[in-house]
């Protein structure tokens, strides 16, 4: 029902785990080639707004409409690191296929994160808007968002 409405998905590179995320915070992993449930958190205060993870699959980023960012150990279901840094609802998260930076975009810009260690980077300012949408290129040279403002901008990564 809409207690439970699922907002995000993401699949594990090895193709084995499907998280969801839904309008309440609760994050679940399900087995994919058994199709059960494997384990549910609650994860978030508010709506999870997107799910992704590392390369290396070891790690679910969720990014959620509590202003937060999480990032969380697939074996062993806890907790690792909190961001904190965006003053409204993260829209949408990244990960650079080199697997050290994370990017993350709200109403307040996208704002680029050092995965291992949780440091902000640096902010990227151009929107006028709402950035709803972002995604790195495969190399992972390239960063583009798409935003309210109907813009899309490129930008290059370090």
């Amino acid at each position: 029902g809409l207690d439970n409405s699922v907002y995000r998905l993401a699949i594990s590179p090895n193709g084995q785990i499907l998280a969801s995320g839904d309008n309440s915070g609760v994050i679940k992993l399900w087995d994919l080639r058994a199709g059960k449930l494997v384990s549910t958190f609650s994860a978030h205060s508010n709506t999870v707004s997107s799910l992704a993870f590392t390369p290396d699959g070891s790690t679910l980023v969720s990014a959620s409409r509590d202003h937060t960012i999480k990032l969380w150990n697939i074996n062993t279901g806890e907790l690792v690191r909190t961001l904190t840094g965006h003053n409204n609802w993260v829209n949408a998260i990244a990960i650079n296929p080199n697997g050290k930076i994370l990017a993350s975009a709200g109403r307040d810009g996208i704002k680029l994160w050092n995965l291992s260690t949780g440091e902000l980077i640096k902010t990227l300012y151009g929107h006028s808007d709402w950035v709803s949408a972002i995604a790195f290129s495969p190399d992972g040279t390239m960063l583009a968002s798409g935003g309210f403002d109907t813009r899309v901008d490129i930008w290059l990564s370090q």
